[in-house]
């Protein structure tokens, strides 16, 4: 990869996916069924990114780390030959490790109210809600309009495509 330049990726690798018929084409221009190929296909290219950005990440904080300018707030910036430059920020979460505290507690002889806050948390009970129903207090039909309504979607490809798809991976 290092003898093709960025523009050269670029136009052979970028540019063909993202002008191809998945991606360009106007949604409200597809039928179902190039529809359902098409979100079949941008799906198995997104999980095979994320999985290439995965093993690619390490790599990149290594480089960072060690080869980088240490920043004010302890990260790392490494500017690179082709004119990228990569990050490596350092965040610090607000709170402490809630189990670190409790063993610092333990071990100092502590109780767990000395550091932490008890909460109570209004929940509901489906089955009191449902013995509320039951018992004609509350009306069915109003409770079961109160349940809130979601679709998934999921398209499945035939096991040919399937096939074809997985061996997509190069």
């Amino acid at each position: 990869m290092s003898e093709k330049n960025v523009s050269e990726l670029i136009l052979t690798e970028l540019i063909p996916f993202t002008k191809g018929s998945c991606m360009a084409i106007d949604e409200d221009d597809l039928s179902a069924e190039d529809a359902a190929v098409a979100y079949r296909l941008v799906d198995a290219v997104e999980k095979l990114c994320k999985a290439r950005k995965d093993k690619l990440k390490p790599r990149l904080h290594q480089f960072a780390e060690t080869d980088g300018k240490l920043t004010e707030k302890g990260g790392h910036v490494l500017k690179l030959a082709n004119g990228f430059e990569t990050q490596r920020e350092k965040r610090t979460s607000s709170d402490p490790d809630p189990n670190g505290i409790k063993n610092m507690l333990k071990d100092a002889g502590l109780g767990v109210d000395d550091a932490f806050t008890t909460i109570k948390v209004l929940q509901l009970d489906a089955s009191k809600v449902k013995f509320l129903v039951e018992s004609g207090k509350f009306n069915e039909d109003e409770v079961k309009a109160l349940h809130n309504v979601t679709y998934a979607l999921k398209v499945i490809e035939p096991k040919e495509t399937k096939k074809l798809i997985l061996g997509a991976k190069a």
